[in-house]
Parts: structure tokens; sequence; C-alpha cells
């Protein structure tokens, strides 16, 4: 009887064998481990998408100085105004229609145009710039923010596994040291 015992005993789970305050404490460890991986994952895809605006807003400005690269330099003298300098340029419709999107998305609108011709003033491109590269600041300097946590969440997370195995190792130790001791 009493190594039938030790032998049901050795082949139970430690779940299932264990009770009382070590037992609640490895739930409660796995459960944080859990809790940490969820967290974990959430800092994961808020960075990726982090990372999806910040490439997005990149692209907007190397279409935009592609495009306008391909400009004339002019001053320009609007009626009844001062003179100003800009950028002359003809579009295809395709750059006219990628140029709308990429100002309709940053507030500008499209300039009209002369027989073909589209004047972007130096000072509109310099604030559109300006804007854009100031969005993509923003967004790195939340993606720090957001790795630095992330890095506080994997300490966190490497402290509760630790913390969890040393548990299970004490539990595996105490039953042990209880079938030793039923074997005599």
């Amino acid at each position: 009887m009493k190594t039938q015992s030790i032998e049901t005993l050795e082949k139970l789970p430690p779940t299932k064998t264990s009770s009382g305050p070590q037992s609640l404490m490895v739930t409660i460890g796995g459960t944080l481990v859990q809790e940490y991986d969820k967290l974990l994952n959430s800092y994961n895809q808020d960075l990726l998408d982090l990372n999806g605006s910040k490439t997005s807003l990149r692209e907007d400005r190397d279409k935009l100085r592609q495009i306008l690269n391909q400009g004339q330099k002019i001053l320009k003298t609007p009626e009844g105004g001062p003179e100003e300098k800009g950028t002359n340029i003809y579009l295809t419709s395709s750059q006219k229609t990628e140029l709308e999107k990429i100002l309709k998305n940053y507030g500008y609108p499209m300039p009209r145009s002369e027989n073909g011709l589209y004047f972007f003033s130096d000072k509109t491109l310099t604030d559109l710039q300006e804007k854009i590269d100031g969005q993509i600041q923003d967004l790195n300097s939340s993606s720090e923010i957001k790795m630095i946590h992330f890095q506080a969440l994997m300490d966190a997370r490497k402290q509760a596994m630790m913390m969890l195995s040393n548990l299970l190792n004490a539990d595996k130790t105490t039953k042990e040291s209880i079938i030793q001791n039923m074997r005599g």
C-alpha cells in the first residue's frame, strides 16, 4: 500500500499534488507571465504601427521631393503681390494625383494650373517638409518611449519567470523530500 501511493504521487503533475501557498504562488506566477505576454504583444503591435506610420511619412516626403525636383526654380510675381520664389512644374496625371493626396493629407491645397504649369512657393514647400519632418520626429520620440516601456516589461517578465522557476523547483524539492520520508 505504501509503495503504491508513492508511485501514484510521483506520477501526478505538480499542480495536482500541491496545495497551499506554494501552489497558489505557482498559479499566480503563471498568470503574471501570461499578463506580461499580453502587454508585450500589445506594445509590439504599437511599435509596428508607429514604424508603419513613419515609413508612410518618409515615403510622402520622398515622393514630394522627387516630383518637385523635376521642376524649374523661378521667381514669380502674383497679381498685386510681392515676388515669390518657388518651383514651376508640369505634372503628369499620376504625379498630380500623388501630389494632391500628399498635400491634402497635410492640409495644403493643390495650386491652380496655369497652362499646365503648377507653381509651388518655396515657403509652402519648406513648411510642408518641416511639418512632415516634425511628425516623423514625434513618432520617433513615441517609439523611443514605447521601447523603454517594452524593455521594462521584458525585465519584469524575466523576473516573473525566474520567480516561477524557483517556486517550481522548491515544490519539486519539497515533494522529493516527502517521497523520501515516506520510503523511510
